[in-house]
């Protein structure tokens, strides 16, 4: 292709819309071409106009600051290039993917343009400051316009939203950045990236664009100095006196150095903005899910219970069969998407142990933290581990479990939980990615009046997340079986599922679905006025029970409702066919009640 005619014909034959532009200008030829077919702005066409492309269905990204590529993306130009269309601008680069979005801009750097009321200039074009012509780096003719993702269009827009915050700043460090002065100054920004609570990723970010526009060739020194910074402690960093100490030597006076600083813009955390509640509701994400209905997509949920009632094996056999795409108890049918498993519980010759137990092969789709000082509640472990999640695209996250991942929380205090659990909900929902945090039961509790007291530490951990599970061993049978318990989703229904952990006849433990458990409404309607009967007599047996009852209930429920009561430790199976009341559980009736309503 060489002449206009060519490339408009060509833009034509993949169903895009040229734009008339006024020669060695950005400007079109007409004012209402956003409301104009393909056909009528043709019309307007001349031998030696500059043309554009309309961005209907198109995402345009437009770096005016060539410098900015590598901040922007992590491919060079030759291998997006070969993804999508990438042209060179007299300026910098144009990167077109299918797909629309809100545009936005960050003045002189970089523009995201999309929509029919926005368009931009192609090849052969003439630029009109440069006076250098547009051209293609991709081979158009065979290489499509990719799709564009919306968690990609939300990473670029974060991006972007951390340059415009820190544009000033940006431009006033970037003239600072000398050579005797450039390491210190790493560090020190490091440091105030840091105590001013951006994110590793957002840090990394202001870091990066100051290097690459002021041309330092130590990039990699830098950001590494920037991810030590990230792993001290707090009151370990030095930041805001170490920039003031280093630009005092390179301005020429105090208030300079202190104009500088005061570019740094306010902590994003502290604003907050309010939006129409249509709007809200018209952006919201559906819900997805790897598992339906017990795993969905981009929630938080705590998986608690006793010690050695098999939560790591339920937590192990979970990340296993999506890792694989394979149904979850050999009866969920499961997404498949890739998996990380963070476990501070179990060493490695454990989780060799287990994965044998288990049959579990193959497990190339599972990376694993192991046994590890990595912590939660560490500055910037948070924001590490979206960075991680973002990066490697994991799809489901088991932590294993709370008590080993956190070191100075305590879990009693709900605002220091809370401050954990919220952002690993903000995690989950931002990335799309399910974390299944294991979580232990109290030890001696005979009972509760509610649920949510069963877990161990503040009530936070129950209040928190989007679904809790709790794992029971099942008592009114010997057998393996285990009871899989919701006893909390904001998201769907509670269900209690029947699980069978079961050893084969080549000695691989399975972890089978073996049925729901009838614990709705009706049992537990049951429940109330049994256990009351067995409070006044004490005693009775099961034939004798049916026979009160049957008028009321139906011979499953009532049996359901017995076997709830033992499993719940408010009555005592005494021998075949007898049951007990437990004396000294005068409340219990107070949970049976509270369920009922």
């Amino acid at each position: 292709m060489r002449s206009i005619d060519d490339f408009v014909d060509f833009y034509r034959s993949r169903n895009l819309v040229v734009l008339p532009l006024i020669p060695r200008t950005k400007q079109c030829v007409i004012d209402d071409w956003q409301k104009l077919t393909a056909e009528e702005l043709l019309k307007h066409l001349k031998t030696n106009s500059n043309i554009g492309l309309r961005l209907d269905g198109l995402v345009a990204v437009d770096i005016e600051r060539p410098e900015l590529w590598p901040v922007l993306t992590d491919l060079s130009v030759e291998a997006m290039a070969q993804r999508t269309w990438v042209q060179r601008t007299g300026k910098g680069y144009h990167i077109i993917f299918r797909g629309e979005t809100k545009p936005f801009k960050v003045d002189g750097y970089v523009e995201i343009r999309s929509g029919s009321s926005q368009y931009i200039v192609v090849a052969p074009s003439i630029h009109p400051e440069t006076l250098k012509p547009y051209e293609w780096v991709t081979d158009i003719e065979k290489t499509p316009i990719v799709e564009i993702s919306d968690d990609d269009l939300e990473r670029l827009r974060d991006k972007l939203e951390t340059l415009r915050r820190f544009k000033k700043f940006i431009e006033a460090m970037t003239d600072c950045w000398r050579r005797h002065h450039r390491h210190s100054l790493s560090l020190w920004i490091s440091g105030v990236l840091y105590k001013m609570g951006l994110s590793l990723e957002d840090a990394e970010i202001v870091l990066r664009t100051i290097i690459f526009m002021a041309h330092d060739e130590e990039v990699d020194d830098r950001i590494r100095a920037l991810g030590d910074t990230f792993e001290k402690e707090y009151s370990k960093v030095k930041g805001w006196s170490g920039l003031r100490e280093e630009l005092l030597g390179i301005t020429s006076s105090a208030e300079e150095a202190e104009a500088i600083i005061k570019l740094l813009p306010i902590r994003k955390g502290l604003l907050f903005e309010a939006m129409p509640l249509a709007q809200l509701i018209k952006n919201a994400k559906e819900i997805d899910y790897i598992a339906n209905p017990i795993l969905p997509r981009g929630c938080l949920i705590v998986l608690a219970g006793k010690g050695g009632v098999g939560k790591s094996l339920l937590g192990l056999h979970i990340a296993y069969c999506v890792s694989n795409g394979k149904p979850i108890f050999s009866y969920y049918d499961s997404k498949q998407t890739k998996v990380l498993l963070i476990d501070n519980e179990n060493n490695p010759t454990i989780l060799r142990e287990r994965v044998e137990l288990m049959g579990l092969n193959p497990l190339e789709n599972i990376d694993v933290v192991s046994f590890t000082g990595w912590r939660l509640d560490r500055r910037g472990a948070l924001a590490k581990l979206k960075h991680l999640i973002q990066s490697n695209g994991y799809g489901l996250v088991v932590m294993d479990n709370w008590t080993t991942l956190v070191s100075t929380v305590e879990e009693n205090d709900a605002v220091q939980v809370s401050n954990i659990l919220t952002n690993l909900r903000r995690i989950a929902y931002g990335t799309g990615c399910t974390i299944l945090l294991i979580h232990h039961q109290r030890k001696g509790l005979a009972y509760a009046v509610n649920e949510s007291d069963e877990l161990r530490g503040s009530s936070v951990m129950f209040n928190e997340p989007d679904i809790v599970y709790l794992l029971e061993q099942c008592k009114a049978i010997l057998s393996g079986d285990r009871i899989l318990k919701t006893i909390k989703n904001r998201l769907g229904e509670e269900k209690s599922i029947r699980l069978g952990f079961e050893v084969d006849e080549e000695e691989v433990l399975k972890i089978m679905f073996k049925g729901e458990e009838e614990t709705d409404t009706q049992v537990l309607k049951a429940a109330k006025p049994i256990l009351e009967h067995l409070k006044k007599v004490g005693m009775d047996r099961r034939k004798n029970i049916l026979e009160v009852f049957s008028p009321s209930f139906r011979r499953a429920t009532i049996d359901n409702a017995l076997r709830y009561l033992v499993e719940k430790d408010f009555i005592v199976k005494k021998s075949r066919g007898v049951y007990s009341y437990v004396h000294g559980l005068e409340d219990a009736l107070v949970e049976v009640e509270a369920k009922t309503l």
